[in-house]
């Protein structure tokens, strides 16, 4: 893509000038080294930007101002393999910083400086295919010095002021149905018409997220959709992290892979046997198990029933319900 194209785009998000010529500039930096490479952004390979981003990390350029002016390229692209690469490493830096704020939050800030000098965390910009290393270190060392309560508590990711938003068409739903049954079935087929309706959009996520195949399938499984209540549980099957892969995938090793949704896991499950605790799986578990009491209004218990690190296809979770005053036939 020519830089003032994707200047033009920058400017139409509002962005500042002084941001626009940063980012410009940076994604220049990127388009000159490349060049010697013989390609492009554009057709430039994951293996290309990872030489590029080791490269940044080596010379201390590793900024997070410039791994976003990368990522915002490509999500202005058509190459989605590239933005998912970019999101990760941005994405799952975040997600890794933010975590290690509740640890300090929870087990003080001497703690937490005497965990980044033993387990120190990778610089921004590492392929995610060396992070499971650092996550199975990690998750080890908290395990040893805090109880698992607390572990547990620093992985559930959810944000007070963000709950009401990201679950009010749900709570909707709840209210009007007559019993649990009734709004998991609603839920799914809400979740089905939204399916089909990414499927028309055109959008290039289509083809990885929303294939055909699958959405044919998983139309036929409440389970992926919302939840199915068997007495007072209530399971819940995660989508894999890219559906069209997971689909085309030939060996477990590729399908354990593409279901999960963590950069700082999913390669382990290439490499044998993870050696991470499945307790890191909390960060998943709370998502569902907070959905289901904003609806309830009322604490709940969830746990791992299936998933990629004990050897399955498929993350699978268990929500436990206690004996409510409304009927759940």
């Amino acid at each position: 893509m020519d830089l003032s194209v994707f200047r033009n785009r920058l400017l139409g998000f509002g962005l500042s000038t002084e941001d626009v010529d940063r980012d410009c500039s940076n994604v220049a930096s990127l388009e000159r080294w490349l060049e010697k490479r013989g390609v492009t952004p554009d057709s430039a390979s994951e293996r290309d930007l990872r030489a590029y981003l080791k490269r940044l990390i080596q010379r201390n350029k590793n900024s997070i101002d410039r791994m976003l002016s990368i990522l915002f390229y490509y999500e202005t692209t058509n190459r989605v393999d590239l933005e998912l690469y970019m999101s990760a490493v941005v994405d799952g830096s975040q997600d890794m910083d933010d975590f290690l704020e509740r640890v300090a939050g929870i087990s003080g800030n001497v703690f937490a400086r005497r965990l980044e000098k033993e387990i120190p965390q990778p610089p921004l910009g590492t392929d995610p295919a060396h992070l499971p290393r650092y996550t199975a270190r990690l998750i080890r060392y908290l395990l040893l010095h805090m109880p698992e309560a607390d572990v547990r508590r620093a992985l559930d990711e959810h944000h007070e002021g963000l709950i009401p938003i990201q679950y009010g068409t749900e709570r909707d739903l709840y209210r009007a149905a007559s019993s649990m049954d009734e709004y998991l079935l609603a839920s799914a087929k809400l979740e089905e018409l939204k399916c089909r309706a990414f499927q028309r959009s055109g959008s290039k996520w289509c083809e990885l997220f929303f294939p055909k195949a699958y959405v044919d399938r998983i139309v036929l499984c409440q389970e992926r959709l919302s939840a199915v209540r068997r007495g007072n549980t209530l399971y819940i099957t995660q989508p894999p992290y890219l559906p069209a892969r997971y689909i085309e995938a030939g060996t477990l090793e590729k399908k354990r892979y593409y279901t999960c949704h963590d950069p700082y896991v999913r390669a382990s499950l290439l490499t044998g046997t993870p050696s991470i605790s499945i307790v890191w799986c909390e960060r998943c578990v709370s998502r569902c198990r907070r959905q289901y009491e904003h609806l309830l209004e009322r604490p709940l218990h969830a746990e791992v029933v299936e998933c990629a690190l004990l050897g399955d296809t498929a993350c699978r979770f268990a929500v436990y319900l206690e004996q409510e005053g409304r009927s759940q036939s």
